[in-house]
């Protein structure tokens, strides 16, 4: 069974995902958590990060992306080459075994017909853009110790202008859409709730 979950940068997509996991595990179904953000295409050494764009399809191995959750859903043993952001390279790497839930989270989690059709539901995190904006600079300034100009560069002329195209069109598909302001504690629960009566219905 595959779940999407998406949403803008900084929506609270990541922290939703795994308290959902954490939650279905309790239930006794054996769950797994992929992000988007695992399958960035490499970036070669010497590349100039203020001009790459991260918020754009052409960013993600979306071959490998599919693959990789189409064994994972026919329930095959996976090891998967994640990217890492410390060395810009596929140099990570993740084993899956066999599961009953695969959730994939990320900003391009809608994006992908192949995925999308093999979805039994899609979740859109629904946050408004003046937090994900706060979240996102405070990231970029205090993890990441990133300029003011590097930041707004990134946050205005490559984040929103995908959002805008192409992440918040998407969200009319979405089956469940979540408010990302708020405590996710019972919407998890209810969402658990809804994923175990659609689990036990496609046994």
């Amino acid at each position: 069974m595959l779940i999407l979950i998406s949403g803008g940068s900084r929506a609270g997509k990541s922290l939703f995902a795994s308290q959902l996991v954490e939650e279905l595990q309790k239930t006794g179904l054996n769950s797994a958590l992929l992000s988007t953000d695992m399958f960035y295409s490499e970036i070669p050494k010497g590349t100039d990060l203020y001009d790459h764009n991260f918020d754009c399809l052409q960013s993600v191995n979306s071959e490998y992306l599919i693959n990789c959750c189409t064994e994972i859903i026919k329930k095959k043993p996976v090891t998967i080459k994640t990217f890492e952001f410390k060395t810009h390279s596929q140099s990570g790497s993740l084993n899956l075994n066999e599961c009953d839930i695969l959730i994939l989270e990320g900003i391009f989690a809608f994006c992908f017909a192949e995925i999308n059709k093999q979805a039994s539901l899609k979740i859109f995190i629904d946050t408004q853009e003046s937090l994900r904006d706060e979240r996102r600079y405070d990231h970029y300034s205090k993890k990441l110790k990133q300029s003011d100009s590097f930041i707004k560069h990134k946050m205005f002329s490559q984040a929103k202008p995908f959002f805008d195209s192409v992440i918040y069109p998407s969200r009319t598909s979405a089956d469940i859409i979540i408010d990302g302001g708020q405590p996710f504690d019972e919407l998890v629960q209810t969402t658990v709730n809804q994923i175990t009566e659609i689990h036990l219905k496609q046994k």
